[in-house]
């Protein structure tokens, strides 16, 4: 069964990010949790990955493209499979189309650069460690 995959929701301010990157292209094999896009928001960026494995059956949006949150942006699935089920239908001012109804399968993880670095257990915020006891 085809998976959407969604521009996720960064923050409770955030009602669209730009589509940066593709990192693969629509008939491209992809595995769970292979970045797959690279997005922004007026403060951050941030890596889509893909939930489940298997082809990158469609993408919606071009390179560049601001999409409101919680659009499919992509699907991955079966080679043969369809993704016009969840293609986004248009909004005004969208580029090419976004969708107003939030489809009801779970969004993509992100990942943000922090993921990349060492993680800070047991930092908190003036720089001290965290003592269980």
């Amino acid at each position: 069964m085809p998976t959407p995959v969604e521009m996720p929701k960064l923050g409770t301010t955030v009602e669209e990010c730009t589509l940066v990157a593709w990192r693969r292209r629509s008939g491209d094999k992809v595995s769970a949790g292979e970045v797959i896009a690279d997005i922004e928001t007026d403060k951050a960026a941030f890596e889509i990955v893909a939930p489940v494995g298997g082809v990158l059956l469609a993408t919606f949006f071009d390179e560049g493209a601001t999409v409101p949150v919680f659009t499919s942006i992509c699907v991955i699935g079966e080679p043969g499979e369809s993704a016009d089920q969840f293609r986004p239908s248009a909004l005004p001012g969208s580029q090419p189309q976004a969708e107003v109804a939030r489809p009801s399968a779970t969004p993509a993880p992100v990942r943000s650069a922090a993921d990349h670095r060492a993680p800070h257990a047991g930092v908190v915020g003036d720089g001290g460690p965290i003592h269980a006891e």
